[in-house]
C-alpha cells in the first residue's frame, strides 16, 4: 500500500518523465519535416493556413474575434503546413488574413538547426 505523498511524488516523477519524452518525440518529428522538406527543394509548393501574424515587435491573433490582416508583403506569420501537420514561419503576401490558404515554397530548410525560410504566396 502507497502512503498518500509516495504516490504523490512518484505522480510527479512519472509525469516529469512524459513531460521529457513528449519533447523529444517533438523535437524528432521536427527534424524529419525538415529533413523531407529540405529534399523536396524549393520547386514544390505547400498547402498551408494561416494560423497567426507577427507584425513589428507584437504578435497578433483572432483570439477576441476582430479581423487581423498582413499589412504588406514581407510580413511574418506562422503558418500550418497541411501536408505535414507542423507549423513554420514564413514571409506572407500583402493583405493575408488568419484562416487563408496560401502556398508556401520553402527556400531553405536546415533540419539539423531547427531552421526554415520560406515564402507565401495566394493560391
Amino acid at each position: 500500500m502507497y502512503s498518500r505523498s509516495r504516490l504523490s511524488a512518484t505522480v510527479d516523477l512519472v509525469n516529469e518523465r512524459v513531460q521529457t519524452v513528449r519533447g523529444i518525440e517533438r523535437s524528432s518529428v521536427r527534424y524529419w519535416v525538415l529533413y523531407k522538406l529540405q529534399q523536396l527543394g524549393v520547386s514544390q509548393q505547400h498547402d498551408a493556413v494561416l494560423w497567426r501574424l507577427f507584425i513589428g515587435d507584437s504578435s497578433s491573433d483572432s483570439s477576441n474575434g476582430a479581423q487581423v490582416e498582413s499589412s504588406s508583403a514581407g510580413d511574418l506569420g506562422l503558418v500550418f503546413l497541411l501536408d505535414f501537420g507542423e507549423t513554420i514561419v514564413c514571409s506572407l503576401p500583402a493583405r493575408a488574413y488568419i484562416g487563408d490558404v496560401l502556398k508556401v515554397t520553402i527556400q531553405q530548410s536546415d533540419p539539423r538547426s531547427n531552421f526554415v525560410r520560406a515564402h507565401a504566396q495566394r493560391p
